[in-house]
């Protein structure tokens, strides 16, 4: 019997846990075996720390899935001498078949707790020793970084993730949840966005969900998400910017725009600005000063940086995150799809483990002309941009639309605007008539502009 593998260069392991727990499975004469369902349940063959019991867990698996008894002739039968021989020999196993001291055991959690924890204490000196030996290499470190931060988020969830629970623990929660909105008058769950039918049907931007604005080039997707944060920090709700594409100085010029309602192209050359407007642009950045807003205008953002940076801003408090725009994330990839799907994977990501809503931009494949008279077609879910992934990775997709027309021979925008929701995860999809001002920055919803849904029927009439 060879157990030199027994205490894998010092990692927490305990061998005699582990062995109790498959003598429980053994012992076990229910029907189905319960102490292997519960060690099934919340158990990998990878949290065992001796490499035999990975593999007799793994020969366990499959014995259960073919619908055998987990007993010892089962399993002398599955894998052999040779089988036995690999997981410590037949004396090895046949000690865990014979009845242990306190046995019955019909409840095995507590060993599986002991084994759980050693199996994260081991990824975490595994995930430590990596990123040490990483950095003795000259690796980046934000690259270093992200990849510890992240190994060490998953460690987390699972530790803190909990277990099949029944309903009566739940509802509480969701009761003092309701309660709290409905006493404070709020008419939406999640945060606002400042086009009151949007919110009404969205429930606002909700905690965990990917929100994805999708448009043509110019047609104000950047302006829209500036209209979100500027609505929320006005509320003191804390927004984060990833600005792959703006700088900083850039982003705060729109903002005092859209604030102060002076044309942006005014605000860009500051020449062209009387006294009055020169005093008001100054005085809304001197309000803007106080937001609380992050702003990372880094170029060529990776998607590991940008993890690591959002779960940061989310432990400050921050309760919105906003990427502008998917695909300048830089990601891995033998293509722009699968860069894209990588991109689309971690904004959903860090909107689930930062317990935030994640307001992601993205570009819209160039729209063909549908007439003569160069009026673009409305946009639909085909039209995202090397889309792959992102309509199955977000909650909601908005797609947005200027309607042009031709004006003496020029085309020209007839702020008859449209916001279509093309996925809506928790309702139906619709459609929103809204206006876009281009010189402020500014998107509005036009006083006709009942939300109706994609049959044809108005909904949200009263938002």
């Amino acid at each position: 019997m060879n157990q030199d593998h027994i205490l894998d260069k010092g990692l927490p392991v305990s061998q005699d846990t582990e062995r109790q727990i498959f003598s429980a499975i053994f012992l076990d004469q229910r029907k189905p075996n319960e102490c292997f369902l519960q060690a099934a349940s919340r158990l990998k063959a990878e949290d065992f720390g001796l490499d035999s019991h990975r593999k007799l867990f793994t020969y366990m698996l499959e014995i259960h899935e073919a619908g055998k008894p987990i007993e010892y002739q089962v399993l002398w039968d599955h894998v052999g001498k040779d089988g036995m021989d690999a997981m410590g020999g037949l004396g090895y196993i046949t000690d865990m078949v014979s009845p242990a001291q306190g046995w019955p055991l019909k409840n095995i959690d507590p060993y599986v707790e002991i084994v759980l924890k050693n199996a994260d204490q081991r990824k975490i000196i595994h995930a430590t020793q990596a990123a040490i030996s990483r950095a003795y290499e000259r690796e980046t470190p934000a690259e270093i970084i992200g990849d510890l931060t992240d190994s060490l988020n998953r460690i987390t969830e699972r530790a803190q993730k909990d277990r099949c629970k029944p309903v009566s623990s739940s509802v509480d929660e969701v009761c003092h949840g309701l309660s709290e909105h409905f006493h404070a008058g709020t008419k939406t769950i999640g945060l606002p966005t400042g086009i009151g039918r949007l919110d009404y049907a969205l429930g606002g931007l909700a905690k965990k969900e990917l929100i994805v604005v999708a448009g043509d080039t110019g047609t104000g997707k950047t302006a829209f998400a500036l209209n979100v944060t500027q609505t929320n920090c006005l509320e003191d709700n804390p927004v984060g910017w990833f600005s792959m594409e703006m700088d900083t100085p850039s982003l705060l010029l729109r903002l005092a725009a859209s604030m102060t309602g002076i044309n942006h192209w005014k605000v860009r050359n500051p020449g062209n600005l009387n006294n009055d407007e020169f005093t008001r642009i100054l005085e809304a950045l001197q309000e803007i000063k106080k937001w609380p807003l992050w702003i990372d205008d880094t170029a060529g953002l990776s998607i590991r940086e940008m993890y690591a940076r959002g779960r940061m801003l989310a432990a400050r408090g921050v309760k919105l995150i906003v990427s502008d725009y998917l695909q300048k994330l830089r990601a891995p990839g033998s293509n722009l799809r699968e860069q894209v799907n990588n991109a689309s994977e971690c904004t959903r990501e860090l909107a689930k483990s930062g317990n935030i809503p994640l307001l992601s931009l993205s570009q819209l494949a160039r729209l063909e002309k549908t007439s003569k008279n160069s009026n673009l077609r409305k946009p639909t879910m085909h039209d995202l941009k090397e889309s792959g992934n992102i309509e199955q990775d977000a909650h909601v997709v908005a797609l947005l639309w200027r309607e042009q027309e031709d004006f003496e021979g020029k085309m020209r925008y007839t702020g008859n605007d449209a916001m279509i929701i093309g996925k809506n995860r928790n309702g139906p999809s619709f459609e929103i008539a809204v206006t876009y001002e281009a010189k402020t920055m500014v998107w509005r919803e036009l006083d006709h502009g009942i939300a109706v849904s994609r049959d044809g029927k108005a909904m949200a009439a009263q938002a």
